[in-house]
């Protein structure tokens, strides 16, 4: 395999207060043909919850092309097709009727795919039956799937109906699950054949229990098994690393793809290349992160790009001083002057 180009799928995985919109925009610089927003709350796209509404977001790129733009305020050149980034939005909730009001508001219409959260081990996330504790009741999973691949019909009806797009029919959003082994004993293959019979799309495995959360390590014959089950796609998720690493798992478990998480965390490259960038390439990665990020966000907000810098920082070799001296940093300027950045 080419160490620039996998002949699998790679996506990046959705992170809490990583996978912003700016994040995503630099992960499509870097060649990613699908990006994932962070888990998003159902009940708050509900209620238009403003944060969450900001959040819902796509970056527009041209056919054969990227760009920076956001919305309709984007123009493409003679011949070119403005379009949405391949885009996956994450919903997480318990009660089928709200993930189907939030598909059917229109909200969500940008979305190429619309995933399920059936895996997150957060406590905030448990304590209200969301994430893996799905997981616990096979029925309710399945009906969630359903609802949305009803929802979503339902919505491409609307839109074709109203000539949305002129020249090509809307078709449904596909509805994916994330998911894991379970939440405390394994149960992958039975609750993966339940939500195929449900309608899910394709599923992506992290290769844990809910109760070890990020401890231990990934399962890779159990996501084999799941594989195994199923007709639909299978997506590995777990501790991969590499583009090589992640071809070791592709042919460990037969999976369709892989999904590579913190990883990208200050290496925002890996998405498609094994190879480091040289520290000019890197330094302008970072230039052109802060511009997306204050573009979208504004100079304030600037303590929420602060995983991100950190690992900038390692990326480039910074001493631990350096290191504390970005994590305590008080303003924009103060950062740009510690990268270099003019």
């Amino acid at each position: 395999m080419s160490k620039e180009r996998a002949d699998f799928s790679v996506e990046p995985a959705p992170m809490a207060g990583i996978s912003d919109f700016a994040f995503r925009q630099v992960l499509a610089d870097f060649g990613a043909e699908k990006t994932w927003t962070e888990m998003i709350s159902v009940s708050a796209i509900c209620h238009n919850n403003a944060k969450t509404l900001g959040m819902l977001k796509c970056h527009i790129q041209t056919r054969g092309g990227t760009g920076s733009g956001e919305g309709s305020g984007s123009r493409a050149r003679r011949g070119e097709v403005l379009r949405p980034m391949r885009t996956v939005v994450q919903l997480f909730g318990h009660e089928p009727q709200l993930f189907a009001r939030a598909i059917g508001s229109g909200l969500l219409d940008d979305f190429h795919e619309i995933n399920i959260n059936m895996g997150c081990p957060a406590r905030k996330v448990l304590k209200n039956g969301d994430g893996v504790n799905l997981m616990r009741n096979a029925e309710l999973a399945g009906e969630i799937v359903r609802a949305c691949g009803r929802a979503s019909a339902e919505r491409a009806k609307v839109r074709n109906k109203n000539r949305e797009f002129l020249g090509r029919t809307i078709l449904p959003q596909p509805i994916s699950v994330k998911m894991r082994l379970g939440a405390d004993k394994n149960i992958a293959v039975d609750f993966a054949r339940n939500l195929e019979a449900a309608g899910a799309s394709r599923l992506i495995v992290h290769g844990r229990l809910g109760s070890q959360g990020y401890s231990g390590s990934t399962d890779y014959d159990a996501i084999r098994e799941v594989v195994r089950a199923v007709k639909i796609p299978v997506i590995a998720n777990g501790d991969i690393k590499s583009l090589a690493q992640a071809e070791e798992v592709v042919s460990r478990t037969g999976a369709e793809g892989v999904m590579i998480g913190r990883a990208l965390v200050g290496s925002p490259w890996k998405i498609s290349s094994d190879e480091k960038p040289n520290i000019q390439d890197i330094v302008g990665c970072i230039t052109k992160h802060i511009q997306y990020f204050v573009a979208d966000r504004g100079e304030k907000n600037f303590n929420e790009l602060k995983q991100h810098l950190i690992g900038y920082a390692v990326a480039l070799g910074f001493s631990k001083q350096q290191k504390l001296a970005v994590a305590i940093a008080k303003s924009m300027g103060e950062v740009r002057a510690l990268f270099g950045l003019s």
